[in-house]
């Protein structure tokens, strides 16, 4: 076999060359992550947009050294990130191989069906926050594998240092602390140096949150920083049904993204008995609980939506037609999330499936559960719940099945290629179509805007209008909500009442393989 980690990074430069993200525009929320970085390079100031949620400043910091080097840009952004997607989907074959007794063939097909998915794939060509906080979880748990091997005081330092960096981007790694107590508490014996080592990732990480929050309050800066008293405001407040709604869903996309590694546990299996499908249809009833609020809503999407990577935020008619195709994919989606769900739940809760060397020296079994539960909790009850937010839930389940295969009884590897190689091919069409979609999207943006059309007269879509924040206000009427002014001119993918065409630009899309059309559109009573 060729070296895994060069075939691993030769994937990436393939995509890279495939999808070509190049472009001088935001995708999702990034057009708010991407102006901090602005406002600190142009301006020389450290501004932070109201519109996010977290904290961000390891990201605008690392963010801006880019911008400072080869000036601010879209593109330069997105590949700071993606250079952060490689790095760590390196990493992660390492923590991978080491986990699955050095097997090098398990390592190089759990980390290409996980870093090629559709979620941490698309996101690696965005300045999203969700890879840099992700990236910054393996590094963490890399180094406290290290320290395992070595017991060297420069490991555990190091993994205290980036998950400080994964707090100062994102509230939920305060939880990160849980999994490094949790080994100390197992592994480390002297009363005196557990407390010590116990102490100091919780003390480094909530007062790095802590300072944060005071610097901004004490310098005036707006934020809208997610909170615990936020949070617990929205647990009263919010219908129970949203809270089973977010967790449901969460619970399809880890099935969804996990499949290829139930095949392999599959594939090892041998246990067919009474008992077993028993147990099987005991999760598969829980199962059913926990995502039944969901099952007719997913996806609830952002990242993907079954065939297309999104959002598309543009403005659309009330009611959107959906081919009677997509029905029956949809529905084919959530059953095959729903059989992966059960399959994973019945995995994670068998102690005597396969034991190998690793296996029985897995000292951070315990805390990744708990780290696994909280986060699912915080997550589920969350106001903002987007499918994206499952990447740390979904790494972490995957580190907790790997010690349960057995590196001498690999099986079908002709089928586990052709999974490969279809997940790989998917996301990267699927990624493709995005970007020419965006491409043209923006390309009729600067054609209105080269006909001296003001961004106040432009309907563009989410990122346009967030970047130009056109309105201060979010509008209650028949425009958009995102900061549109007046709606004169819409940049759409379909028709609306109301509107003449202006012009239209078309591509090519693959999945499904047809052409495509952004339109322009020019109200017909102006506002």
């Amino acid at each position: 076999m060729l070296n895994p980690k060069s075939l691993i990074t030769f994937l990436w430069i393939v995509a890279f060359v495939c999808i070509n993200p190049i472009g001088e525009f935001p995708i999702n929320d990034d057009w708010a992550y991407a102006k901090n970085v602005y406002n600190l390079v142009e301006n020389g100031r450290f501004v932070v947009d109201y519109w996010p949620a977290m904290n961000l400043v390891s990201q605008t910091i690392y963010g801006s050294g880019f911008a400072f080097i080869f000036g601010f840009s879209f593109t330069i952004l997105r590949i700071s990130i993606l250079l952060l997607a490689i790095t760590s989907s390196l990493i992660f074959y390492n923590i991978v191989k080491k986990l699955s007794d050095e097997n090098e063939w398990i390592a190089f097909y759990i980390t290409v069906t996980f870093c090629f998915n559709i979620i941490f794939c698309s996101l690696s060509f965005t300045f999203m926050t969700d890879i840099f906080f992700l990236s910054f979880i393996i590094f963490a748990i890399d180094q406290l594998l290290k320290y395992r091997d070595t017991k060297k005081y420069p490991n555990y330092l190091l993994c205290i240092l980036f998950c400080a960096i994964a707090v100062l981007n994102r509230q939920h790694g305060l939880l990160l602390p849980i999994i490094i107590i949790g080994f100390v508490y197992i592994v480390e014996k002297s009363f005196v140096k557990k407390t010590i080592m116990i102490a100091l990732p919780i003390a480094v990480c909530w007062l790095a949150h802590d300072k944060y929050r005071h610097y901004l309050t004490e310098y005036g800066i707006s934020h809208n920083i997610q909170s615990l008293g936020k949070l617990f405001i929205y647990l009263k407040t919010a219908p129970f049904s949203d809270h089973l709604l977010h967790a449901g869903d969460m619970l399809l996309v880890t099935g969804w993204v996990l499949i290829p590694l139930n095949i392999l546990l599959i594939s090892q299996f041998k246990d067919y008995k009474i008992k077993a499908g028993l147990k099987l249809l005991i999760i598969a009833g829980f199962v059913l609980l926990a995502t039944f609020n969901a099952l007719p809503h997913h996806p609830l999407g952002n990242t993907s939506n079954i065939l297309e990577i999104g959002p598309r935020a543009v403005k659309q008619n009330p009611v959107p037609h959906f081919p009677y195709y997509m029905v029956w994919i949809k529905i084919a989606v959530t059953t095959i999330s729903f059989i992966s769900v059960c399959i994973t739940m019945f995995f994670l809760t068998r102690k005597d499936l396969i034991k190998n060397t690793t296996a029985s020296k897995s000292f951070f079994r315990l805390p990744l559960f708990l780290f696994i539960l909280l986060y699912f909790i915080f997550v589920s009850i969350n106001k903002a719940y987007f499918d994206r937010y499952a990447l740390p839930l979904i790494l972490l389940v995957v580190l907790l099945l790997i010690p349960k295969l057995n590196a001498t009884q690999l099986k079908l590897k002709s089928t586990l290629i052709i999974v490969m190689a279809t997940v790989y091919i998917v996301t990267i069409l699927e990624n493709k179509d995005f970007f020419n979609w965006q491409k043209n999207r923006w390309k009729a943006l600067t054609y209105l805007q080269n006909k001296g059309i003001s961004p106040h007269e432009i309907d563009g879509g989410f990122e346009y209008n967030g970047w130009h924040k056109t309105n201060k206000d979010y509008p209650n009427d028949s425009r958009s909500w995102w900061w549109v002014d007046k709606d004169n001119y819409v940049v759409t993918n379909e028709k609306l009442n109301n509107f003449e065409l202006d012009t239209l630009f078309t591509f090519k899309r693959f999945l499904p393989y047809k052409s495509d059309t952004v339109y322009v559109l020019k109200r017909i009573t102006n506002r």
